[in-house]
Order: structure tokens, then C-alpha cells, then sequence
């Protein structure tokens, strides 16, 4: 930090330091559980309105948060949204990616989460991916469907109850 003073490394110390030292503000008498149990239902509300923003903008083929961008003294829309098979959902966080990114994530924690009944977590990762591709982005379609099938593999190898037929096999592959 002391040699490199560009906005760049700024902005990736805050990011690395701040999650510490907030969780190291909260003090031990505080219930770990209570407060993990409210953290999680903060996030699934928040991918669930993200994930619902994608869609609904997809739907309309509006976008209500646009990027933008400052070009001069005037601000310009940077990705032109005209063409139908173009169109890229915005939702809260601004850029596709920059949606795609925690939205994906998301996806792999709910896939792993105990605290989730199955049919919840196929209905939440359904819904995620619905937002991916409403996002339009390549890689986080192709690495959501490998977490999923490797979360279906695992499933099925390790979880005897679970019955995966030669179709839906092949779904997944």
C-alpha cells in the first residue's frame, strides 16, 4: 500500500480487510448460530431478488438499473440493448458479469448447504440459473451446470436413495 498508491490496490485492500474486521467487531456474546442462521436468510433474500430482477428484465426487455458510463460530459449507455437476441439483464449490481459472479457463487453454496431441504435447493439453483442466463454469460453457464452435475454425481454415489436414471444421466452430462 505504501508504494503502490493507485486506486486499484486501494480498493482490493478494503475488500480483503473489511469482512475481518467487521466480523472482528462483533463480540464473542453474541450467538454464532443465531447470527449465521439471520446472515443466510440475508443473502438467499437478496440472490432471490436478484435472481427475480434478471428475469423480470429479461421479460420486459428493460433494463431499470443500467451501466453506465461516464464518456465526456454527458452519460452514455455502454451496452446497447436494441437487439433482442442481445439483450443482457442488468439486475442490482450493474454488468452482466459483475451479476453473474454472486449469483453463481450462490448457486454452489446453496447446492452444498445443510440447512436447505433438497426441493429448495433445486428450486433456488433453478431460479439462479434462469438469472445466468438471463446475464448471457458463457462461463458462468457452462461452470454452473458442471458444479451442478457434480453435485448430482456426488448425490447419487454417496446418497443411496437418490435414483438417477439413464435419461436424466444424460441431462446432466
Amino acid at each position: 500500500m505504501h508504494f503502490d498508491t493507485g486506486p486499484g490496490s486501494r480498493v482490493l485492500a478494503l475488500n480483503l480487510m473489511s469482512a475481518p474486521i467487521i466480523f472482528g467487531c462483533f463480540p464473542t456474546c453474541i450467538s454464532r448460530p443465531k447470527f449465521w442462521k439471520d446472515a443466510v436468510k440475508v443473502m438467499i433474500s437478496f440472490y432471490i431478488i436478484e435472481c427475480g430482477l434478471a428475469i423480470f428484465e429479461r421479460i420486459m426487455l428493460f433494463n431499470i438499473f443500467p451501466w453506465t458510463s461516464d464518456v465526456g460530459s454527458d452519460m452514455t449507455i455502454i451496452m446497447d440493448n436494441e437487439n433482442v437476441s442481445g439483450f443482457r439483464s442488468f439486475a442490482l449490481l450493474g454488468h452482466p458479469l459483475q451479476n453473474a459472479l454472486p449469483v453463481s457463487t450462490m448457486m454452489a453454496f446453496i447446492l452444498c448447504s445443510k440447512t436447505l431441504k433438497n426441493k429448495q435447493k433445486i428450486l433456488l439453483w433453478l431460479l439462479g440459473y434462469l438469472a445466468i442466463l438471463c446475464f448471457n454469460t458463457r462461463g458462468s453457464i457452462v461452470g454452473s451446470a458442471l458444479i451442478a452435475g457434480t453435485y448430482l454425481m456426488k448425490e447419487y454415489f454417496t446418497n443411496k436413495k437418490i435414483s438417477l436414471s439413464k435419461k436424466n444421466f444424460l441431462m446432466v452430462s
